[in-house]
């Protein structure tokens, strides 16, 4: 539908357009007349009409077909951020050698399992199936059934969007996957013990984001600013009250220490006795 509003923006001025019938409402034909003519699917008018939920920055969907690509990205970027909001990530680094091969097939995931997600703009991807002699299913941390959301920082958009990045690490080594298996956000770590190193290292497990404490670069907060969404709303942001349980935890397993050591005393007494 993308490449037939560019196609209609760019059509010359004595070009001609014939409309269908009124009483035709989705999947309209459109011929568009240029050196030859040409037919392209785009959608009914009541469809272009149709307005975008709030937070897009479009009125509806003709606005956003008629604008350029980069704000297409935009768009779909969102709604791929929303449709995640609740969901699980998992950072997946993967190498080879330049005589290996990766083997990951995609398919594109049925409309009526994403329909809750109220995705329009996007199509989401998922792992169709690993050869065996891939790099992807010996490393073992790639499934079937698994979504991509974003290869080496490039948010997938469609099946033709990925395939075309996957195609690109074929030739290099080196493979940044984000993916999510439709699993609800983990318990939030206690975030305050956790070392740079460690923090960095949940930045990619957990948000794919590869990054680096330092004073001139990410600092521990702005880790954490990506990093606390990803996680189930913690009642213990600066981890003073997992201090707190751990010494109820130390202090219930002496509890039972001093219990064994009474009753082996009393033991000791009968057996005496």
């Amino acid at each position: 539908a993308a490449a037939a509003a560019a196609a209609a923006a760019a059509t010359p001025a004595n070009a001609t357009a014939t409309a269908p019938a009124a009483s035709e409402e989705a999947g309209r034909r459109v011929s568009i007349k240029e050196e030859s003519n040409t037919t392209a699917e785009t959608f009914s008018k009541d469809e272009y009409d149709r307005p975008l939920d709030p937070g897009y920055s479009f009125r509806n969907l003709g606005e956003l077909f008629c604008f350029n690509s980069e704000a297409m990205n935009e768009e779909q970027e969102l709604e791929l951020r929303r449709s995640l909001e609740h969901k699980r990530l998992r950072g997946v680094y993967m190498h080879k050698r330049p005589d290996e091969f990766f083997g990951i097939t995609l398919e594109e995931v049925p409309y009526s399992e994403f329909k809750s997600d109220n995705l329009l703009f996007v199509k989401p991807v998922r792992v169709a199936g690993l050869q065996q002699q891939g790099q992807a299913f010996r490393s073992g941390l790639l499934r079937v059934g698994d979504q991509l959301v974003s290869v080496n920082g490039d948010w997938v958009q469609s099946i033709g969007h990925a395939q075309f990045l996957l195609g690109e690490l074929e030739a290099e080594g080196n493979m940044d996957l984000v993916i999510t298996r439709g699993e609800p956000l983990p318990a939030a770590l206690n975030f305050a013990r956790m070392s740079d190193r460690e923090l960095e290292a949940a930045a990619f497990q957990h948000a794919g984001v590869r990054l680096v404490i330092s004073d001139d670069d990410w600092t521990r907060e702005d880790v954490l600013t990506v990093l606390r969404p990803r996680f189930q709303e913690s009642t213990n942001p600066t981890g003073k009250e997992g201090e707190e349980e751990e010494e109820e935890d130390d202090s219930f397993d002496s509890d039972e220490e001093d219990v064994e050591e009474e009753e082996e005393e009393e033991q000791e007494q009968e057996e005496q006795e």
